[in-house]
């Protein structure tokens, strides 16, 4: 099981940093843990900070953006396993 967790961590930390991939073609940086996890960091905070203030926009309370805010995410992250499972039975 922790071979199946790690490697569905392992495929949503690469779609979220694909942006900056280009960071791990130079020859002098190896790409570790902490590397991926800091470039999925510095990747996504700016974009779901945005998301966020979007949805401030329309939300006239705090319950009413965090309820939005929090089913968005559900969404993202179930339409992300989905492509990586649709990928994954389509592979194998």
């Amino acid at each position: 099981m922790t071979d199946i967790a790690t490697t569905l961590l392992g495929a949503m930390m690469y779609r979220v940093a694909v942006p900056t991939a280009w960071i791990f073609a130079v020859d002098f940086i190896e790409a570790g843990r902490l590397l991926a996890l800091s470039t999925t960091l510095a990747t996504s905070l700016p974009l779901w900070y945005l998301v966020g203030a979007r949805l401030a926009e329309y939300s006239y309370r705090w319950a009413e953006w965090v309820r939005r805010y929090i089913v968005l995410c559900l969404v993202w992250s179930a339409l992300n396993v989905g492509v990586i499972v649709v990928v994954g039975s389509i592979v194998s």
